[in-house]
């Protein structure tokens, strides 16, 4: 106990976790967990990369490779926003039914809301791990 004590006060060096970064070098530019538009089209000297540049040896797929890359980075936030706005009803399905002094129909409303809104989450979740296995397995993004 007295260990746990001390160990508590005593400030240790912080160790940060970070997520890796696709754009290496350069400021991530998310906002909560959304990513910008260009992530993972970046060069070393943080400026946007040509489709030119994002072409495999011998292929003329760096046009595609870009619009796939944009693609995929804004459907990711549309689901990542449809994500936190579930949570949202959740939290107001929640208070609804919190807030019903014993009224059946409010009962049920708030019921109700917190069941599509938890199927809702679980939809939008399942989608975005979908949009990232095309992007990482079936486009190799």
């Amino acid at each position: 106990m007295g260990a746990t004590a001390t160990a508590a006060i005593i400030p240790s060096d912080s160790v940060q976790a970070q997520a890796k970064s696709q754009n290496k070098g350069c400021p991530s530019g998310k906002i909560l967990t959304l990513k910008p538009w260009y992530d993972g089209l970046l060069d070393s000297d943080c400026s946007v990369k040509s489709p030119d540049k994002l072409a495999s040896s011998g292929k003329n797929d760096g046009l595609s490779k870009f619009i796939w890359r944009v693609v995929l980075n804004i459907v990711d936030d549309m689901l990542q926003l449809t994500g936190f706005i579930t949570v949202g009803f959740i939290i107001y399905g929640g208070f609804v039914y919190m807030t019903s002094s014993g009224s059946p129909d409010k009962a049920a409303k708030g019921k109700k809301t917190v069941i599509y809104a938890v199927v809702g989450l679980v939809i939008a979740i399942g989608s975005t791990l979908l949009v990232n296995l095309v992007a990482i397995r079936g486009l190799g993004l």
